[in-house]
């Protein structure tokens, strides 16, 4: 009984870690902390799009919502966390600003788009920006969180400072498509 226990649990992480590494990376949100900073040091319009591709929660995309009436879409994969965004954005009072969609990141309609927020592993990054790039307009800006982009010229670096231990990057790559 207990080793079908343990091969369950090993098939069942298996299951979710290659379904990470293909959708984009796994759920992890960015600090309400380096949000504000990103919110005080990047200079949005409310005229712009704001897509945040791999949107989690939707904490990122509510935010620049808030903080610039900015217009936005997310596309999240993982369904816990879709629902969570758009309860999110109720929440916030954003819901009329921006929307969800379930759906890959990869198939996004991004030609509208004048900033793209990536926070996803290293190689979907890499991937994305070498299969998606031509759909961007001129200007659109990329923002990568924690993943410098190579090819790219950076146009502005958001650095955080966390007081003591941190998994998360707390670096912000900003470039110009």
């Amino acid at each position: 009984m207990v080793l079908w226990v343990v091969v369950v649990l090993i098939f069942v992480s298996a299951l979710f870690f290659l379904f990470t590494w293909f959708s984009g990376g796994p759920y992890t949100p960015v600090s309400s902390a380096f949000l504000r900073q990103m919110t005080k040091e990047l200079l949005l319009q409310s005229n712009q799009r704001f897509y945040d591709l791999g949107s989690g929660d939707g904490r990122v995309l509510v935010a620049m919502a808030k903080a610039f009436q900015v217009h936005g879409v997310g596309y999240e994969i993982n369904p816990v966390a879709f629902v969570l965004s758009l309860l999110w954005s109720r929440w916030r009072g954003t819901s009329g600003f921006v929307q969800f969609r379930f759906a890959d990141l990869f198939h996004a309609d991004v030609e509208k788009a004048n900033v793209v927020f990536l926070h996803l592993l290293p190689h979907a990054v890499r991937h994305y920006v070498q299969s998606q790039k031509q759909r961007l307009r001129p200007g659109t800006r990329i923002l990568s969180y924690g993943v410098p982009i190579a090819g790219l010229t950076e146009i502005q670096v958001i650095r955080m400072t966390v007081r003591g231990f941190s998994l998360a990057p707390n670096i912000l790559y900003v470039y110009q498509v």
